[in-house]
């Protein structure tokens, strides 16, 4: 992977992305720049290099936040990092990049992700099925409200959720919407809470489990489980330790952190091929 060689992303038409700088969860960027580039990165060598390297951004940028973006592969198909050079000489590595994915990317990162609520989801509708009903309470019919559903303006359009009690019909079948739906997502995250209402996480348990959960967001990126994440960190990796190999202007060699010393040139890349065709020479 260290012989990867990255370039200006080159998106497909109509072609939907999303991203963000990091993810508990998912792709982090920002921590395998500090990795990589150490404690400190210089946002304007940043920009140099990548002007010299690479042009004109590719891809547009907040005018109002940030200097300029590029978007750069990694050895990932649809996997692009980011780079936004922070202003400043002492930055945080992190500060300087981001991700962008396609949606074949994301479903393979978060597929594990998926497949886990899926089968939460699954038994909690079934909970739901046998303990829960849902309909519109008789005039002077007293039960306890467990939820109350509203309109598009919302208001209380008459639907509430109940404990099922002898006698009631199988109604809750009728509310729960299509699976994959919208409403169903809302749905689920409604019986959700209603569940922890009614049946409370032990604080014991409840301890246990974040302290599992902060353990595992302290070890670094390399150290993570999840292997489609990792793979993901390892492409970001691939493309910031492309980023410095050497480019030049004259005779002084430079990459993403700064000049190069002589003595340190063990590899150089070509700068952009249309520098200086907008401008006219001056001698």
């Amino acid at each position: 992977m260290q012989k990867f060689t990255t370039a200006l992303a080159v998106f497909k038409p109509k072609e939907k992305l999303e991203g963000f700088g990091s993810s508990s969860r998912g792709p982090h960027p920002k921590e395998v720049a500090r990795t990589v580039f150490g404690k400190t990165l210089d946002g304007p060598s940043l920009f140099a290099y990548l002007f010299r390297r690479f042009g004109y951004p590719n891809v547009g940028w907040d005018d109002y936040k940030q200097l300029v973006e590029y978007a750069l592969t990694t050895p990932i198909p649809g996997l692009y990092l980011t780079v936004y050079p922070s202003l400043g000489t002492d930055r945080d590595p992190g500060f300087h990049f981001g991700c962008l994915f396609n949606k074949k990317v994301a479903e393979r990162m978060y597929a594990a992700d998926h497949r886990r609520n899926d089968r939460y989801f699954a038994k909690l509708h079934a909970w739901a099925g046998k303990h829960l009903v849902c309909g519109k309470l008789a005039p002077g019919e007293k039960r306890e409200v467990l939820h109350e559903f509203t309109d598009k303006d919302n208001k209380p359009n008459g639907y509430v959720l109940c404990k099922r009690i002898k006698g009631d019909s199988k109604r809750l079948a009728k509310w729960l919407p299509r699976r994959g739906t919208r409403a169903w997502g809302y749905a689920s995250m409604t019986v959700s809470m209603i569940y922890d209402k009614l049946h409370p996480e032990p604080k014991h348990r409840r301890a246990k489990r974040m302290a599992k959960w902060r353990k595992h967001n302290r070890l670094p990126w390399h150290k993570w489980k999840h292997d489609a994440i990792y793979r993901a960190n390892k492409a970001f990796e691939a493309t910031m330790l492309d980023l410095l190999k050497a480019t030049n202007v004259r005779d002084l060699y430079f990459n993403a952190a700064g000049p190069v010393p002589d003595d340190q040139i063990t590899d150089t890349v070509k700068y952009y091929d249309k520098a200086g065709i907008a401008g006219k020479p001056v001698c």
